[in-house]
């Protein structure tokens, strides 16, 4: 509405590629977070204390909990995306090209700008601090060199939700400072 451009315009071409893609994101982001927490593991760093963890609440309530903080993370992720490296890195990229050898310098300028702009927005999260922020902001210039790369939203839309997914609702770490229910509980040393 506001660039009176299409969904499509800003990565969502969604077609058999762009779905190979986001497969490709979801395993990639599992598989990176998978590895954080079998590090940690094996270091001592964190243990295990439950399983089908609901705070709060019936334990027999559990599913629902479960699928409405799924479905939360997944909305939220896409939106993010949308937000972060369709709309705000496409217009920065383009804003920024004074002239026609300058299109690196503007990507690159935007992927700096959109990962500020998405730290920015983790940084108010509940127990952030300035080391969480600024892991923030290396991961939005991960997810934005996958839109970069791509030129699709696919990639940084999988690695996100993936990322979410395994993090909070796997393995029980919190999620932007923020607990929510998960197969795993764990307590976190060190």
């Amino acid at each position: 509405y506001v660039d009176r451009r299409r969904f499509r315009d800003f990565g969502l071409r969604v077609n058999r590629a762009w779905w190979t893609d986001l497969t490709f994101g979801f395993v990639l982001g599992g598989t990176l977070m998978t590895a954080i927490f079998v590090v940690q593991l094996a270091l001592g760093w964190i243990t295990i204390r439950g399983v089908f963890v609901v705070g709060g609440v019936p334990q027999w309530t559990f599913p629902y909990w479960f699928l409405l903080s799924v479905g939360s993370y997944l909305v939220g992720s896409v939106i993010e995306e949308l937000l972060h490296r369709g709309f705000l890195l496409t217009n920065f990229a383009e804003g920024f090209q004074v002239g026609p050898g300058d299109a690196r310098g503007a990507v690159v300028i935007g992927v700096v700008l959109t990962s500020g702009v998405f730290a920015f927005a983790h940084a108010t999260a509940p127990n952030a601090t300035a080391i969480s922020t600024a892991s923030i902001a290396l991961a939005g210039v991960f997810l934005g060199l996958g839109y970069v790369l791509t030129g699709e939203l696919a990639l940084p839309i999988g690695v996100h939700v993936a990322w979410n997914f395994f993090e909070g609702n796997l393995y029980g770490f919190p999620i932007s400072g923020s607990t929510t229910t998960s197969i795993l509980a764990i307590d976190q040393h060190g």
